[in-house]
């Protein structure tokens, strides 16, 4: 059974699981290295993107510390 996906404006945060952390977050520009509660794998979307290679990032760190990463067209 499927459910709808509820947006939580204050944090940005689309997507999140207990125990695992956030899995799809947004803002307007880039997410921070080093922040704590992202997934690894988390995808940020950056809704300000003025370029082919800044909308979207991965994190490729920890949940305690992540490192994002631009994915590139």
């Amino acid at each position: 059974m499927t459910r709808p996906v509820v947006r939580h404006d204050a944090v940005q945060v689309i997507v999140e699981i207990p125990g695992l952390g956030i899995l799809l977050a947004y803002g307007n520009g880039y997410p921070q290295n080093g922040a704590s509660g992202y997934a690894k794998g988390c995808l940020w979307i950056n809704t300000n993107c003025t370029a082919i290679n800044d909308g979207l990032f991965q994190n490729f760190g920890t949940v305690q510390s992540a490192n994002w990463l631009a994915h590139s067209s």
